[in-house]
């Protein structure tokens, strides 16, 4: 650089410098600069940079950092190596916040937002939902040792619930194993195996609940709830001259009115048994659900039996005190009809008639 300068200057051909007694004409032309040695190398530094210098090495303690760095480290490692969780097969409403050890989450929590006491303290602060990811995502993919091959196998003692829900939620909007498996070599989710045996699992508690129960009932409903059912045909190209692509089936579709205030009685979570995951088979439904036995018409002709008792039916006073103001009411108003004018009490014996109707229905 001083050669290149010296040239500028109009100085041709000068090529070398003189290195020694160019930093002594440097420390004679600024009284203020100061000469230090250290491996071999000069360092020319002024005297009012000499404290700031000092001061920034003393704080920056890179030893003394690599040590808390460590310590930390051994923390953190130990509260999530003796955290154990498995995954039963749902999620309770606490379960993001008890699947990440405190330390952890504090830890990402400060790296994220800062180290501040105020936005920290209890009752103050809440976790954000980065930080809760952030700390499931290092639990689920923390190893005692990390061995040497590139497969990492993951404990289900650590299975935390985001990776289990991102794996079940791909699954089900995309049911495409190539992006389960991209996320899971990414350390984002389960592998596509465990999907299956997690599925597996709850569909297999949940047919063991069916024979259990003697029906086949949808898990979600409520107990001590009003229930209605919608029964319909399922058509599908019934024009099929073959019948290879057509379908014909009945659908049920069942509803439940919760009230204002009450959503109704749980009735069934699923959990999984491992028992019931061996060789990944999904148990069969009851064969009183499956095997529907057909109804055969023996004959063509129908032989209608003779009639026993009355043809008619005998007619029964109503007995109901309901349906007995309804009658009375029907019968007022027949009455009224058939008068070619009303006087003014009979609109008002039509209206109170009316009215109490209305309240008892």
């Amino acid at each position: 650089m001083y050669c290149i300068r010296l040239n500028e200057l109009g100085l041709k051909g000068v090529t070398e410098v003189h290195t020694t007694r160019l930093k002594n004409r440097l420390l004679s032309a600024l009284p203020s600069l100061r000469e230090y040695t250290e491996k071999g190398r000069v360092i020319l530094a002024f005297d009012k940079d000499v404290g700031s210098v000092l001061k920034q090495v003393s704080e920056q303690d890179f030893d003394s950092e690599a040590l808390l760095l460590i310590k930390v480290t051994k923390i953190v490692r130990r509260d999530v190596f003796q955290q154990k969780q498995q995954f039963t097969g749902n999620f309770s409403e606490d379960c993001q916040i008890k699947s990440a050890p405190q330390t952890l989450a504090a830890s990402i929590s400060m790296i994220l937002d800062g180290p501040n006491i105020k936005d920290h303290s209890e009752g103050e602060h809440t976790q954000s939902c980065a930080s809760i990811a952030i700390s499931h995502l290092i639990v689920f993919n923390s190893l005692k040792s990390s061995g040497t091959g590139a497969f990492r196998r993951h404990s289900k003692d650590r299975e935390t619930p985001l990776p289990i829900y991102l794996a079940l939620k791909v699954h089900g909007e995309t049911r495409k194993r190539t992006l389960i498996d991209t996320l899971y070599d990414n350390g984002l989710c389960i592998s596509y195996d465990r999907l299956l045996s997690i599925s597996t699992g709850v569909a297999n508690s949940v047919c063991a609940k069916y024979e259990e129960d003697g029906i086949v009932c949808p898990p979600k409903l409520s107990n001590h709830l009003f229930t209605t059912a919608a029964v319909d045909n399922i058509d599908h190209n019934p024009s099929s001259t073959t019948s290879m692509d057509s379908f014909h089936g009945t659908s049920i579709s069942i509803m439940q009115h919760p009230k204002l205030g009450f959503e109704g009685a749980p009735r069934f979570n699923p959990v999984i048994d491992e028992r019931l995951i061996a060789g990944k088979k999904i148990t069969a439904l009851p064969d009183r659900y499956t095997n529907v036995r057909p109804t055969i018409i023996s004959q063509k002709e129908q032989i209608v039996p003779h009639i026993v008792g009355p043809a008619v039916r005998s007619e029964v006073p109503e007995k109901d005190p309901l349906i007995l103001k309804e009658y009375e009411w029907l019968n007022n108003l027949k009455h009224l009809l058939d008068k070619p004018e009303l006087d003014i009490d009979d609109y008002g014996v039509h209206i109170m008639l009316l009215n109490k109707c209305h309240l008892i229905i």
